[in-house]
């Protein structure tokens, strides 16, 4: 069969430049799926060799991404989501109530703004915000982390992440997410010997709930997932450790103690001072 693996991919370069200094791309093989379908059809392509990892079969945690299965019980999330929107309601970083965002425009349907017409301005119609036309933040979700982390610790991060994404979003601050993972020093043979593999997971435009969230980014990313590409990739040229964990600048790594304060507030400055994402 026909290796369902993205070729060589170039430097993109909406993507931080300070990454470059966090890995040396001359001597990196990037990996840049087109999309989630993409990804999910090439997972299903492959087996792991060590299927003992994180005490589920390749099998299993492949059912749970094609179907949306949640990896985070419904109870326990709901704990974690509401720990994190008191921490969001005490900064001010989200109101108590869902609003709908809007804005002024000359023309469209919405309220007359009477006051702003009387003054003459063009722009008086009140309209809400279409979160197609909204700016939006730019998440770059890091699976690169120790064999040392407990998978406990992933999925207690990640769940964070998905409650704080959602709680913003809930307010209009929008979020685009990919999944990334620089792996250094894990291919033993010809070529390149690090790697870089990307995966947009979800656009802005996305409803993400935490049944389609947690089924792509949880524990089994990368010790299931990711692993089994590495074995597909580099066959008996990988590195016995599956290579080293790198940092990378302006990513939330999930094997690291997750700041939902920061992240918050970055993602709240970032869009309301009109930009383009990072």
């Amino acid at each position: 069969m026909k290796s369902l693996l993205p070729t060589d991919s170039p430097f993109l370069d909406i993507w931080p430049a300070t990454w470059k200094d966090n890995m040396n791309f001359d001597q990196v093989r990037i990996c840049q799926f087109r999309n989630l379908a993409h990804w999910k059809n090439y997972c299903s392509s492959v087996r792991q060799r060590e299927d003992n990892n994180c005490g589920i079969s390749y099998e299993k945690s492949l059912e749970m991404l094609l179907t949306n299965t949640p990896v985070i019980p419904n109870d326990d999330y709901e704990i974690i989501k509401k720990q994190v929107k008191q921490v969001l309601l005490k900064r001010g970083l989200i109101s108590d109530t869902i609003y709908k965002r809007y804005e002024y425009q000359v023309d469209g349907t919405g309220i007359i703004d009477v006051a702003r017409y009387a003054a003459g301005n063009p722009d008086c119609v009140l309209t809400p915000v279409d979160p197609e036309q909204s700016f939006f933040y730019e998440v770059y979700v890091s699976i690169s982390y120790h064999s040392g982390v407990e998978n406990s610790t992933v999925r207690d991060n990640t769940a964070k992440l998905l409650a704080t994404i959602q709680l913003l979003e809930q307010e209009n601050y929008f979020c685009k997410v990919s999944l990334v993972f620089p792996d250094r020093s894990c291919n033993h043979g010809e070529g390149k010997s690090s790697l870089f593999v990307v995966v947009p997971v979800f656009s802005h435009k996305d409803i993400k709930t935490i049944d389609t969230m947690s089924a792509v980014l949880n524990q089994y990313t990368l010790r299931k997932k990711m692993f089994a590409l590495l074995e597909d990739m580099y066959k008996g040229d990988l590195a016995s450790g599956y290579g080293q964990p790198v940092g990378l600048d302006y990513t939330i790594n999930i094997g690291q103690t997750f700041d939902v304060e920061t992240f918050s507030a970055d993602v709240v400055n970032k869009i309301v001072i009109p930009c383009q994402s990072r």
